[in-house]
């Protein structure tokens, strides 16, 4: 499992939006409820990192597993072009949690990963 923090300096002039990314293979994982709890212990494992937030486990904790349209590659197009993200294509994507203004989640299925998604802004 990795985890990845694109922070707000990574966007074009718009410090407000940040994505973070958590990716693993499939066959680490008997469903894509099984991967939202293993990122979820994953992020949290370390209080001293970055990733540690509380907020997660909360957020997380009601799942709906909605249907979720969604072009990520057009989210990273926007970003500085010093960052660049190649994926598998998805083949499904889902809501998770309950969206709080513009922050959003949802887990992307790709043929041999699932992608935990997370868009948010830092205002």
């Amino acid at each position: 499992m990795i985890a990845l923090d694109f922070g707000n300096c990574c966007f074009n002039g718009n410090l407000e939006n940040y994505i973070m990314i958590v990716i693993a293979p499939k066959t680490d994982f008997a469903s894509k409820d099984a991967f939202l709890d293993g990122a979820i212990q994953f992020l949290n494992a370390d209080e001293s990192s970055d990733f540690y937030d509380e907020e997660y486990e909360e957020y997380y904790r009601e799942r709906s597993y909605e249907p979720f349209d969604i072009n990520i590659d057009s989210d990273f197009k926007d970003m500085s072009q010093r960052v660049g993200f190649l994926h598998e294509p998805v083949l499904q994507a889902f809501a998770v949690g309950k969206d709080a203004w513009n922050d959003w989640s949802a887990i992307l299925e790709t043929k041999s990963e699932y992608i935990l998604y997370r868009w948010a802004t830092s205002a």
